[in-house]
């Protein structure tokens, strides 16, 4: 599980990096990237480590937050078909990286991705102890490069859930709110996905749990 945990971490920044590449594409200020969540540890440029590498993000200039300084350009300002593609940049690339490396199935355990998540967290005790049987299991058997496409692929479609902090989240804001300084939907929004999050990720922490102590 070690193995799939760091490969993890790898697959977020190259969605991040992905990300801050499409914001620089298209002109957009980029204030921070972070390869991890929590409090920073160090910081050179733009780019920080944080403390808790369960994650990466990267924090673009936008009105919505705070008034832009004169030489920003804010991620609220492009146009709605590159407030889509930049997010969108993420799993593209993690999704493209993931078929070179396994071929045509890397369809087809994307898109199984979406109903083993939900699948797992309704039955943390039954269900997801297989997936995780079975992550481990590929981990035992497969080559390194295999096991890292395979999480590529996992990586991109948890990515396109529509959970706070998503690539899906945040394609459902662009869509919905034509102004983007107007945050009212946004906080809605989140706070109405907040509780579903917080059920799905504590199913799976007692899935976690109960597959280590057994």
């Amino acid at each position: 599980m070690i193995t799939i945990y760091v490969l993890f971490f790898f697959a977020s920044m190259i969605h991040v990096i992905a990300m801050s590449i499409g914001a620089s594409m298209f002109g957009v200020t980029i204030k921070t990237i972070s390869f991890g969540l929590g409090r920073k540890l160090m910081r050179l440029g733009k780019v920080q480590l944080s403390m808790v590498p369960l994650g990466s993000f990267v924090k673009l200039a936008d009105s919505s937050d705070q008034p832009l300084e004169q030489v920003e350009v804010g991620f609220g300002q492009q146009s709605l078909g590159a407030r889509l593609i930049i997010p969108l940049l993420g799993p593209i690339t993690t999704i493209t990286l993931a078929y070179f490396i396994l071929g045509s199935p890397a369809g087809n355990a994307f898109v199984s991705t979406f109903y083993q998540a939900f699948n797992g967290a309704v039955s943390p005790l039954s269900e997801a102890q297989l997936y995780l049987k079975q992550a481990q299991l590929a981990v035992d058997q497969e080559p390194l490069l295999i096991v890292c496409g395979l999480v590529l692929v996992k990586v991109s479609a948890l990515n396109l859930i529509p959970f706070p902090g998503t690539t899906g989240f945040q394609l459902i804001l662009t869509v919905i709110t034509s102004d983007q300084t107007e945050s009212h939907w946004q906080e809605r929004l989140a706070n109405w996905l907040l509780w579903p999050l917080l059920l799905f990720l504590g199913s799976w922490l007692v899935a976690l749990v109960f597959y280590f102590i057994q």
